[in-house]
């Protein structure tokens, strides 16, 4: 299998988080998505570009440091990144978002039942003093699906796992951002 977008890692310590292994290959272009696979110890990460994978394989030289031990990558096979999801990327939009007026009673948890529901979550980082979090998808249609969904949307307490005291008084203003403003 020649290059490609995509890229097959082996041999990932059970321990690797999601943000670890995006703070592993993220530097060498934009992400489309990662996968991971703890239980047989592998992860398919996506670029939106061949040249991100191939920058990878080559500045790595075919594997990845993870947790002190070596993890072998090769190239796997995808599919085309949707046309739609391609003009979007194209736009701005990233796996990661900027959530402002996060009412003060909602946690950290509460934000993790609000926006899971829209898929895999890598991370989630509450700045309280600004009422603000960031919120990493571990895919970027997942972020897409948030954003739709919640822009300018009062959160509930139902759909906060009952994290949230009351219904918030300002509506939430969520924008993409990248991974290094996180």
């Amino acid at each position: 299998l020649g290059p490609s977008r995509a890229i097959f890692v082996s041999q990932v310590p059970e321990t690797v988080s999601y943000e670890e292994m995006f703070d592993a290959v993220g530097a060498f272009g934009n992400l489309e998505s990662i996968k991971m696979i703890p239980d047989k110890h592998h992860a398919f990460v996506n670029y939106i570009d061949a040249g991100s994978a191939f920058a990878l394989m080559t500045s790595c030289g075919g594997e990845l440091i993870l947790h002190g031990k070596p993890s072998p990558m090769t190239w796997a096979r995808t599919r085309p990144v949707p046309r739609d999801l391609y003009a979007a990327i194209r736009s701005g939009a990233t796996r990661n978002l900027y959530v402002a007026n996060v009412p003060e009673s909602l946690s950290e948890q509460g934000l993790f039942a609000l926006f899971g529901r829209f898929g895999e979550l890598e991370s989630i980082r509450l700045v309280p003093r600004k009422l603000a979090a960031f919120v990493n998808y571990v895919s970027v249609s997942c972020a897409i699906r948030a954003k739709d969904a919640m822009h300018f949307k009062h959160p509930n307490p139902k759909d906060c796992n009952g994290l949230l005291t009351e219904v918030a008084l300002k509506p939430l203003l969520i924008n993409f951002t990248s991974a290094q403003q996180n």
